[in-house]
């Protein structure tokens, strides 16, 4: 019996635990935008560059954010051109995941176990020597399982900060900034692939803009934003 009531609370903290690691995570993405006043609005045409030595405008890799990158522009109304002599501004694009981040601490967890006994009344019927029934109570005393109490475990937490970086700059001798934007996380992931569309979809409204000191968006993995922009890659000119 102990043996069976201890098998039915793990399966029950099992379920619980896998029901928890099956939601839709929300990230809190950090966004750092400044910018200058210009001229630029909807319609203005833009070459997208690699802002990185060693990763070319050519590679697999940068093909596929430039994608995302394209379609959020596009939002603001940015159209990308081949065209030097055509485009109004250029956007150098950066990107990476640092190395982990390993740091540990303590954290309170429940203890599980045998918590005492509840008292469980059955009631039958049995043959009386009168030839009639008679009603039989019958107390049994139950053991008890949940949470005994807590107890503090060491733990260690590896996180990756990964950051994307937009410059816009004008096309003239003085390549000044135009306007310019750092979208950062620091999460334990380090699939940039996977956390690439997602920054970029919750710094999407503050791209070309101000935000006058850095500030924090909470998004889903699954917002609609993040659907747009993984959708179909954008066909380029």
């Amino acid at each position: 019996m102990h043996n069976k009531h201890l098998k039915l609370l793990f399966l029950f903290v099992s379920a619980w635990l896998l029901g928890a690691c099956s939601m839709t995570p929300t990230y809190q993405v950090g966004i750092d935008a400044i910018n200058r006043p210009t001229d630029l609005g909807e319609g203005a045409t833009y070459q997208l560059v690699s802002a990185m030595e060693r990763v070319s405008s050519d590679s697999l890799q940068f093909q596929e954010f430039s994608d995302y990158v394209i379609k959020a522009l596009a939002t603001k109304g940015y159209q990308l051109t081949p065209s030097s002599e055509a485009a109004d501004f250029s956007v150098a694009l950066d990107y990476g995941v640092s190395d982990p981040q390993t740091e540990q601490y303590r954290q309170s967890v429940p203890v599980y176990g045998h918590t005492g006994y509840h008292a469980v009344t059955e009631t039958t019927q049995v043959a009386a020597k009168d030839g009639g029934t008679q009603v039989v109570r019958t107390i049994r005393h139950v053991p008890s399982y949940g949470v005994r109490g807590f107890r503090d475990e060491l733990r260690t937490m590896t996180t990756y900060r990964s950051h994307i970086r937009l410059t816009a700059k004008s096309l003239d001798q003085a390549a000044s900034q135009l306007w310019d934007i750092t979208i950062t996380l620091t999460d334990g992931e380090q699939d940039l692939r996977r956390l690439f569309p997602i920054m970029l979809a919750a710094a999407q409204d503050y791209i070309g803009g101000n935000t006058g000191q850095k500030v924090y968006v909470e998004l889903k993995a699954d917002n609609a934003r993040v659907e747009q922009l993984t959708s179909e890659a954008p066909s380029k000119p």
